[in-house]
């Protein structure tokens, strides 16, 4: 499946961490916008990272 993902985190520090995060997943298409193709399993392992990346 084909998804876009997009962010707006105001705080530099998650918002690198998740920038770093996605560009194992996708191509980085603009600032905070990333294009990626991925299977289920491997959506729901990076939906996952993100929870955890966000909430830390």
């Amino acid at each position: 499946m084909f998804y876009i993902i997009s962010y707006d985190i105001k705080d530099d520090k998650t918002r690198l961490k998740l920038f770093k995060l996605l560009k194992d997943y996708g191509t980085h298409v603009q600032f905070s916008v990333f294009e990626a193709t991925l299977k289920k399993k491997q959506f729901d392992k990076m939906f996952q990272e993100i929870r955890s990346k966000i909430s830390a």
